[in-house]
């Protein structure tokens, strides 16, 4: 997001409605901000209760977001209230992002991790990419190397791949670990690495699968594939009010409630 700060002079953070110009809530909620293309922020700013509990109500724009701290997901456009603790950030992730994150024990913004954490929230086709230079090179407009990322879901199937590395980096490691952190998911029926059967983790309470993707050479790639029970990531999530609508074609009334059922009045 750094190269494509200075490739489009956008910056990294950026307010609502640099994304959303002609939508009201995003002058209304200026203390809100994306950083980056797909998180979206919403710090807290006042004093929480004696209980350590802080009351926010976050404007969500359209789209589905995963809600890191809580982990559920929450579809837009709405006005949501949440609580939070004092540990707790509010941000979300877009659905279909698929973040990278250096490892927890990574202590400075130079080194260059034999392992990546790829945040991946599940149930969207998505994109995202891995972009690394030397740091000091001056050529770095054309000396640089990037590996694509890339999500699909169909039908009971989630896809995730990892293109192989394109261009330079001197500093870069050839072999790299990754570390599949996918969220908004079922219980996994299986996954595949490669088309190789491995073992998984998963976690209920926060919805995660974690999937452990060996060293290799970055010059190759890796797909993988992970079958779920149901043909949606997870059974239910926060959505709109109610919608009515006329078809004026149709001569009919459309009303939508909790976004996937929909009533047709005569």
């Amino acid at each position: 997001m750094a190269r494509k700060t200075y490739d489009t002079g956008v910056s990294i953070c950026r307010p609502l409605y640099y994304e959303y110009p002609e939508v009201e809530e995003a002058y209304t909620y200026d203390n809100e901000y994306f950083f980056g293309d797909d998180i979206l922020v919403a710090p807290i700013t006042e004093k929480s209760d004696a209980r350590g509990i802080t009351t926010k109500d976050v404007w969500l724009p359209e789209g589905k977001w995963w809600s890191v701290s809580t982990n559920e997901l929450i579809e837009g456009p709405r006005l949501v209230t949440m609580s939070f603790t004092d540990k707790q950030i509010p941000y979300f992730y877009r659905q279909g992002a698929l973040i990278p994150n250096n490892p927890a024990d990574v202590m400075n913004v130079t080194e260059r991790p034999s392992q990546l954490v790829l945040n991946i929230i599940s149930g969207e086709n998505g994109k995202g990419s891995i972009y690394e230079d030397d740091g000091d090179n001056p050529d770095y407009s054309s000396n640089y190397a990037e590996t694509m990322l890339s999500q699909s879901f169909d039908g009971h199937v989630g896809e995730y791949v990892i293109s192989p590395r394109k261009g330079t980096s001197k500093e870069a490691p050839s072999s790299r670990s990754y570390k599949l952190l996918i969220y908004n998911t079922d219980k996994p029926l299986s996954a595949k690495v490669d088309g190789m059967q491995v073992t998984f983790t998963y976690n209920a309470e926060s919805k995660c699968t974690t999937i452990e993707v060996p060293s290799a050479s970055c010059s190759m790639g890796h797909r993988i594939a992970v079958e779920y029970a149901t043909s949606s990531a997870v059974a239910s999530i926060t959505a709109n009010d109610a919608k009515i609508a006329y078809d004026s074609a149709s001569t009919k009334f459309i009303a939508s409630a909790q976004c996937s059922k929909k009533i047709l009045v005569e």
